[in-house]
């Protein structure tokens, strides 16, 4: 129909556009419908004739058509270089077996994970020499020569390797991304794998031996329950995921595993084992104190005032055992004089006290609980030297750090915690947050929006918070700062602090038992049975004295007497002595918790301000012998 036509029909020109696009566009669609019909119709025939036609094949002519199908299959394949490839790359780790123990050497050690590119028929004894090529250089290494081992190379899984097996099967069998093994160099006085275990085949075909049940017990303490992992879980989940170990670095070596508190007030299920079936000393290279390397000659540290931090950190790095040798400590003056007084326990509790004043301003964070913050310049040796500070003071002169956190200092003994985590974060933060965030455990909408949002931008909060949600927010938060922030320097202090031996009971106990107030310092003191009246009414100003301290004056006063700002003493005794004049001013032994005071006052104002121009002055010296 022409156009002038249909305009009879449809008047409008743009109409009449419309109507002719629609049948094209119809006419189109129906010789596609057609089309598409007619190529499935020759399809499904084409395809009923090919399977005829192969049911009537002979097996020659099968095979042949075969032969084209996986041609055309690696014709398809073109791409993938390793299904040409001759070479497939192997990580190559270093197992130490002696009698009691086998550990994964580091790379520091000579040990590490390599990675090489090996044979696809390459068999164990290849493996073998590659591996003795790479961690016994010239025959030798930092554990000993190459002919003082027997050698074995195991699997990611510690099963000694077929002889026979190649590399190219066991990736065919193993469907891993990359395989790994280890070289195995066991003391030629133990027994070795093949002693314990021979190889066969399993039903499946396996080209695995036996693990001996030497093998099975790598990594465990053989004193502890045997609850912990017994193979390298994190490598081969890393292996299975084929993340590459090199660009994590030593991350698929042992480390503990820890449960605590927390993670039971969450509801989250932990990992099996705890901290103390792993030997930590193995990845920290931490020497063990032990009563047999003790050194019965005792050892003498001289430190200066205002230097005590940095130089007990520096002379108690070489130490072995801060537990049972004898370390005599001695203090030098400004004038660079040595201080006359000898240390008999006084002299000892001075230098705690200062050494303690000082890491708390420079290492810790936290107000009244504070806990380890790290430091560029504070590595492994040197935080393992507070810890040895830390043992040394409670085994000496039962001096203790009570300002540390007790739910850090239970983690770093015991590798958990079992007290409220909440009340110790309440403790760590300033006062008016505390109470802000106590008062948004019981109502959120009691609290200034805007101050509670400034606490929380503090550490870093990724959650909106709600009633529902606002107790398990504050405990990650606790979690975070009271363990997480400081989890090297608990793995540094762990090898040591377990030594204490402290039960938990009698740790939380220290927390209350050394604090100082003024009713248990008032029964410190011993006075003489015959008193006189001038030394009645002196005794009296002390007790009055006393009362009045506030707290920093009142461990001011407990130092002077004992040398320790805590309760560590079961006494204080009083003496009276006659002296007038600028002589008159009290006087300590702190060795033996004496206290000598001037006999005579005129009246307790002369007393109080006498004996607190004493305990404000800055500089005390110790020059009684």
């Amino acid at each position: 129909m022409s156009d002038e036509e249909l305009s009879k029909y449809i008047p409008l020109h743009g109409e009449r556009l419309r109507v002719k696009k629609f049948i094209r566009e119809k006419g189109t669609k129906r010789q596609d419908g057609k089309r598409s019909a007619l190529l499935k119709v020759l399809q499904e025939k084409i395809e009923t004739k090919r399977n005829k036609s192969s049911k009537g094949k002979t097996a020659v002519e099968s095979t042949v058509d075969e032969t084209d199908d996986e041609m055309r299959e690696s014709n398809r394949r073109f791409g993938n270089q390793n299904a040409s490839k001759d070479m497939r790359k192997v990580e190559i780790g270093w197992i130490h077996k002696t009698s009691k123990k086998s550990i994964q050497i580091r790379s520091r050690r000579g040990g590490g994970t390599r990675r090489i590119a090996m044979q696809k028929n390459a068999t164990k004894k290849e493996l073998l020499d590659e591996g003795k090529k790479l961690f016994f250089p010239n025959g030798k290494s930092p554990q000993g020569i190459e002919t003082d081992f027997d050698f074995d190379l195991w699997d990611y899984q510690d099963r000694t390797m077929n002889e026979e097996v190649t590399i190219g099967q066991m990736y065919r069998e193993t469907k891993m991304p990359i395989l790994r093994f280890y070289l195995a160099s066991i003391e030629k006085d133990c027994i070795t794998v093949d002693e314990h275990s021979a190889s066969s085949q399993d039903d499946n075909g396996s080209f695995y031996s036996a693990p001996s049940q030497d093998d099975t017990d790598r990594f465990t303490d053989p004193t502890q329950p045997a609850t912990a992992s017994k193979v390298d879980i994190v490598s081969e989940a890393m292996q299975l995921a084929g993340i590459e170990t090199e660009e994590i670095g030593d991350i698929t070596e042992e480390r503990p595993l820890v449960t605590d508190e927390y993670t039971e007030d969450l509801n989250i299920q932990p990992p099996t084992g705890d901290r103390l079936n792993v030997p930590i000393t193995e990845s920290l290279d931490i020497p063990m104190p032990t009563a047999d390397n003790t050194d019965n000659d005792s050892i003498m540290i001289q430190l200066h005032r205002g230097q005590i931090m940095k130089e007990m950190i520096d002379n108690f790095i070489p130490i072995q055992d801060p537990m049972s040798q004898i370390i005599k400590l001695q203090l030098i003056m400004p004038n660079g004089e040595l201080e006359a007084a000898e240390d008999a326990g006084g002299v000892t509790r001075d230098i705690l006290v200062e050494f303690w004043t000082s890491f708390y301003d420079e290492c810790t964070l936290g107000s009244s609980h504070k806990v380890p913050c790290l430091r560029h310049d504070f590595g492994q040796r040197e935080w393992l030297s507070v810890a040895k500070i830390i043992a040394f003071g409670w085994c000496s002169v039962k001096y203790f750090p009570i300002k540390l956190s007790p739910i850090f200092m239970q983690y770093c003994m015991y590798g958990r915690f079992s007290d409220n985590i909440l009340d110790s974060f309440f403790k760590y933060i300033p006062e008016n947050d505390a109470k802000t965030l106590r008062a948004a455990l019981d109502d959120v909408s009691s609290v200034d929006e805007e101050e509670l949002y400034d606490i929380f931008s503090q550490f870093d909060l990724k959650r909106v918070p709600r009633q529902t949600n606002m107790d398990r927010i504050i405990r990650e938060m606790a979690h975070k700062e009271l363990i997480q922030a400081a989890m090297f320097v608990s793995d540094c202090w762990y090898p040591v602090l377990r030594g204490l031996h402290l039960p938990v009971e009698k740790l939380l106990s220290l927390y209350k038992d050394l604090i100082p107030n003024p009713r248990r310092v008032l029964s410190l003191l011993k006075f003489p049975d015959d008193l006189c009246a001038d030394g009645q009414t002196t005794s009296n100003h002390l007790k009055r004295f006393i009362r009045g301290l506030d707290d920093n004056l009142l461990t001011r006063f407990l130092r002077f007497c004992t040398g320790a700002d805590l309760l560590t003493e079961g006494s204080i005794t009083v003496s009276f002595v006659d002296v007038q004049g600028v002589q008159r001013q009290p006087v300590a032994h702190t060795c033996s918790s004496m206290l000598e005071l001037p006999k005579k006052y005129d009246n307790y104002l002369q007393f109080r301000s006498e004996f607190s121009n004493v305990l404000k002055s800055d500089i005390w010296i110790m020059d009684i012998i």
